[in-house]
């Protein structure tokens, strides 16, 4: 079994390498919280580990398992928070993360999009990129290979 992660990103193309691991991530709404005074915004997710299936076949790298574990994501620096199609009120219900994207605005700040099934999205306003995913738990076995619709991807607000 790979090691777990410990990623930090502070340019846009750290943050495409996040992109691969945390797709197919599960987050549930009451797992995410924007900390104003800290300028932080932090989820704790369930990610595939798609760092252990062979590209070529599609199959996991050791036998018939596949395998999720517990994440922490957090971005500091952040201004504020917007998001589309996701209820607050309630906080028991999952999304499932897609993609993660920037949008450069003037000298390294930007918006940070995190783009989930169903056209659910949050943006994130930062005034530069610095994010950290860390893997926080052992990795438990799932007999399900996530799918998705390749066109859920837009993100768009």
């Amino acid at each position: 079994m790979k090691p777990p992660l410990r990623l930090k990103a502070e340019t846009p193309e750290d943050l495409e390498v996040f992109a691969a691991p945390l797709q197919d991530a599960i987050v549930q709404v009451a797992d995410m919280a924007y900390l104003p005074k800290n300028k932080r915004f932090a989820l704790s997710l369930n990610r595939f580990r798609w760092e252990e299936i062979d590209p070529a076949t599609g199959k996991p790298e050791l036998g018939w398992r596949y395998h999720r574990t517990t994440s922490g994501l957090h971005f500091d620096s952040v201004l504020n928070v917007q998001s589309k199609n996701i209820s607050q009120s309630n906080r028991s219900s999952f999304l499932n993360l897609l993609d993660l994207k920037f949008e450069p605005g003037e000298d390294g700040a930007g918006t940070i999009v995190l783009i989930f099934s169903g056209g659910a999205s949050l943006r994130l306003n930062v005034e530069c990129i610095d994010a950290h995913l860390v893997d926080r738990g052992a990795p438990w076995t799932t007999k399900n290979l996530p799918t998705h619709e390749e066109g859920d991807k837009t993100g768009e607000q």
